[in-house]
């Protein structure tokens, strides 16, 4: 059967032990990395953008040139969404990281491909069904992309991983992803500019929540102590 339930068997108290420590970590990375992690996403924004705006400024849509740079496009923004992923997880865990984090072979960047196909699908799907199991599949499945990247897992093993780490904590999850959306969205209202300080920020908290669930031991210990 498939699960649509939002329940968690942790107390309010203990939801709100991941969102708060995910969004404070998020705020205190931030601000020991600020000028490298804005310089950086304006960079990677920009080349993501490029081939993009080649193809509509210079070329017809449906000429060759216009087919393969959307191709290119395509492409490099696989490798950009997967380097940034691989950026915040490892400056969530207080690593520096570097243009190198972007760098990954063909198989890797083809695992990733298939498991965000695969991500895109059953999201959308679910949202087609009423809208609530795609909300729920999506909180349930949202780290599959960053267990492909961090463990090299394969599709199938980083959704079902994502599963079980998510188990439980799906409440918490659904308020950090509306506390995000409410941040960037405040970004957004700043000209823009206010995104280079939200994104960051939003985009390690997220990476900190994965690293916390995905170490679930820990995570449990550290409740605990809270």
């Amino acid at each position: 059967m498939p699960d649509f339930s939002l329940s968690s068997p942790v107390s309010n108290a203990q939801d709100r032990y991941l969102t708060s420590t995910a969004l404070s970590a998020g705020w205190q990375r931030f601000r020991q990395r600020a000028l490298y992690l804005i310089i950086l996403l304006t960079i990677a924004m920009m080349i993501a953008a490029f081939p993009r705006w080649l193809a509509t400024e210079f070329f017809t849509e449906g000429s060759a040139f216009f087919v393969i740079l959307s191709f290119i496009a395509v492409i490099t923004g696989l490798v950009i969404n997967r380097g940034l992923i691989n950026v915040a997880i490892n400056e969530s865990r207080g690593q520096k990281t570097g243009w190198k984090s972007f760098l990954c072979s063909p198989a890797d960047l083809l695992r990733y491909l298939v498991v965000y196909v695969l991500l895109t699908i059953i999201v959308v799907f679910g949202y087609l069904l009423f809208i609530i199991p795609g909300i729920i599949w999506q909180l349930k499945f949202q780290f599959a992309l960053y267990l492909t990247v961090d463990k090299k897992m394969p599709a199938i093993a980083a959704l079902k991983e994502s599963a079980k780490i998510t188990k439980g904590v799906k409440w918490d999850l659904l308020g950090l992803e509306l506390i995000i959306l409410v941040l960037n969205l405040l970004g957004l209202l700043f000209f823009v500019v206010g995104l280079l300080i939200t994104a960051p920020i939003t985009m390690l908290a997220k990476a900190k929540a994965y690293d916390l669930l995905a170490n679930k031991d820990r995570f449990e210990n550290l409740k605990k102590i809270s």
